[in-house]
């Protein structure tokens, strides 16, 4: 106490308030600052929340539809399947014979086909995933682009 006695009035007024500048900028400093950036941390986490559920919500919704209307669509024969694709990518008239074959092969015969679109055929049919070319053998000819082939497809079973 000796040191503030020492002190004149005016010094001990410059060093009350330089003592509470001082307080107060630990206090902003160690609380009020941290507590404001997390409050800008947490705001934009509840945006990032907030578009991760309209987008979760817009999913469910997608999920539902696509679930509705896949139980309202009926399935089609994997032989059936295989003559709407050819006639789709106009080469019925390449399609000579359909082998349902035994258990869950089918084979297929195509003769005089342009390759680029039987090769479309395959893209299309594998994209069905109820039919999966389990061996194929093609074979070129003659003509540019033209190929016979013979598809044997395996189907899903369910």
């Amino acid at each position: 106490m000796s040191f503030w006695s020492n002190l004149q009035k005016r010094e001990q007024q410059a060093v009350l308030w330089g003592g509470g500048i001082v307080l107060l900028l630990l206090a902003y400093v160690l609380v009020v600052a941290p507590l404001r950036e997390d409050l800008v941390r947490t705001r934009g986490e509840v945006a990032a929340r907030k578009a991760d559920l309209i987008w979760m919500e817009d999913g469910a919704v997608r999920a539902r539809q696509l679930k509705s209307s896949r139980s309202q669509t009926r399935v089609v024969s994997p032989l059936k399947m295989i003559d709407q694709t050819a006639r789709r990518h106009g080469i019925e008239a390449g399609l000579k014979r359909v082998d349902p074959g035994d258990g869950d092969n089918i084979k297929v015969w195509f003769e005089e086909l342009i390759f680029v679109d039987f090769m479309k055929f395959l893209r299309a049919t594998g994209n069905s995933r109820a039919l999966a070319v389990s061996n194929l053998t093609v074979e070129k000819l003659d003509a540019p682009g033209l190929v016979n082939a013979r598809v044997t497809f395996k189907t899903e079973s369910k």
